[in-house]
């Protein structure tokens, strides 16, 4: 079991708080497809990546990632 301080997978909560913003805001963001690193868990629950998070907020990721598909080839 992983005892670290520093989980994988963080809580909508618990990124806003890494993040500095409200939770209303992160959960906008969620729902509008913009907080990267989003994980959908069975019976409606969010988890966010926390390196892909802290990488957003360093600069390392585009500000409004592309929308699931958006690079997807339209056909064959």
């Amino acid at each position: 079991m992983d005892d670290s301080p520093e989980r994988a997978l963080l809580s909508v909560p618990e990124a806003a708080a890494l993040a500095g913003f409200s939770r209303a805001v992160a959960y906008r963001l969620v729902r509008e497809d913009r907080l990267p690193g989003v994980v959908r868990l069975p019976g409606r629950r969010l988890r966010v990546r926390r390196r892909v998070l802290e990488a957003w907020l360093a600069g390392g990721e585009a500000a409004v990632p592309d929308p699931p598909g958006a690079g997807a080839a339209a056909g064959g």
